[in-house]
């Protein structure tokens, strides 16, 4: 048996009649290696001017790490595998969206608070402020058996140890 031939023989058929502003639809968008992908929508506007028709839309299609959202708008020179969906599974959809925005918003702050301390320990160094408290640790030169010293201080200043 055939997967077409499957999959028409147990769907329900439903058609999409009218489109107006606000509605919330499924597409089908073809994906990688050939299989569909759903995309959710909703219509923005509706536009049409006597002979003419197009959507404007609000899409959002998830991909591996993130959310897409796009606007697109559709003409009537194209089919488009589109299917009625409730606000409910638009909400459902978007949750996991939302929590894995929340997750990237989140690392990219601990990436910034980690760039700008560095940032800051450079300019310091850079400024003198970190090398008053540099010193150079006890070596023996290993030619001669001279053991040299150093001053005693440490690396370790107000803000820590650099």
């Amino acid at each position: 048996m055939q997967t077409a031939s499957f999959v028409t023989a147990s769907a329900q058929v439903t058609r999409i009649t009218e489109l107006v502003k606000g509605d919330v639809f499924k597409r089908l968008e073809e994906g990688y290696g050939g299989t569909d992908e759903i995309v959710f929508g909703v219509v923005m506007d509706v536009l049409h001017n006597g002979e003419d028709a197009a959507i404007s839309a609000m899409e959002f299609k998830p991909s591996y790490s993130d959310l897409t959202v796009s606007l697109k708008t559709y003409a009537g020179k194209r089919d488009l595998k589109i299917f009625p969906a409730t606000q409910d599974e638009l909400k459902i959809y978007l949750e996991d969206a939302e929590k894995q925005c929340d997750r990237q918003v989140e690392a990219k702050r601990k990436e910034l608070f980690n760039a700008e301390a560095t940032a800051k320990r450079v300019k310091e160094l850079v400024s003198g402020e970190i090398t008053k408290r540099l010193t150079t640790p006890q070596y023996t030169d290993q030619r001669t058996g001279v053991i040299e010293a150093s001053a005693g201080e440490t690396l370790a200043g107000p803000e820590g140890v650099f």
